[in-house]
């Protein structure tokens, strides 16, 4: 099975996570297992992102998808979205988000 990656900017203070899909479609159901972290390495224009590896499990299931005041039933490919997620592990995706460095990211991480 392919992953899939969300990647988190924030969770605002309702608990909806806002971020951005890679590469596909993440249907509503989906259980995230992971969280990872990367960091854009070199100079402008030639970043390319290095994978720092896991920092956790998770067991995270996907609940809501909010998109342009919309809900959908997936994350879109290539979009941001807000997402709510139930189950155990968003205590330490926002320990995560709070220690994060410059340049670094973090992903939640499912297979499809």
């Amino acid at each position: 099975m392919p992953n899939c990656y969300f990647d988190v900017e924030t969770i605002l203070t309702d608990g909806l996570i806002i971020g951005r899909n890679e590469y596909q479609d993440i249907p509503v159901g989906t259980v995230f297992t992971a969280l990872r972290k990367s960091k854009l390495v070199g100079e402008m224009p030639n970043l390319q992102p290095f994978d720092l590896g896991e920092l956790a499990n998770v067991n995270l299931r996907l609940l809501e998808v909010q998109w342009y005041r919309r809900h959908l039933d997936f994350i879109p490919r290539g979009h941001t979205a807000g997402l709510r997620l139930s189950g155990d592990g968003i205590s330490l995706l926002a320990e995560a988000l709070a220690e994060r460095g410059e340049r670094e990211s973090v992903k939640l991480q499912c297979s499809l």
